[in-house]
C-alpha cells in the first residue's frame, strides 16, 4: 500500500485499505453523469458497444451502497486533473 500519496482502487480496494489500515484513510468518490463518461470514451477511441458495457459494469461497481465510507463526494463533468487535485488536497487538509 502507499504510505503517502493517492492510490485508486474500486469500493472493494477502498473498503479493505480502510478495513486493515490502522491510519485514517481519506475516500474520494469522483463521479461524472452517464453521457459525460459514454462522450469521454468514445472522443479517446472505444467502440459504443464497449463503452456501454463499461457504463452498466461501472453503474453496479460504483453504487454509492458498495462504499463503507466516502469522506469527498465530487461531480466531476468538466473539471481538469489539476483542479480536481487541487480541491481533493484541500479537503485532505481541512479533514477533521
Amino acid at each position: 500500500m502507499c504510505e503517502k500519496g493517492v492510490v485508486v482502487v474500486d469500493p472493494n480496494g477502498a473498503n479493505a485499505i480502510v478495513k486493515n489500515s490502522e491510519k485514517n484513510i481519506f475516500v474520494v468518490l469522483v463521479h461524472s453523469k452517464r453521457d459525460t463518461r459514454m462522450n469521454r470514451m468514445i472522443n479517446r477511441g472505444d467502440s459504443l458497444e464497449k463503452s456501454q458495457r463499461r457504463i452498466k459494469n461501472d453503474e453496479k461497481i460504483f453504487d454509492l451502497k458498495h462504499f463503507t465510507k466516502i469522506d469527498l463526494l465530487l461531480e466531476n463533468e468538466d473539471k481538469n486533473l489539476n483542479i480536481l487535485a487541487s480541491t481533493i488536497h484541500e479537503a485532505y487538509m481541512h479533514r477533521k
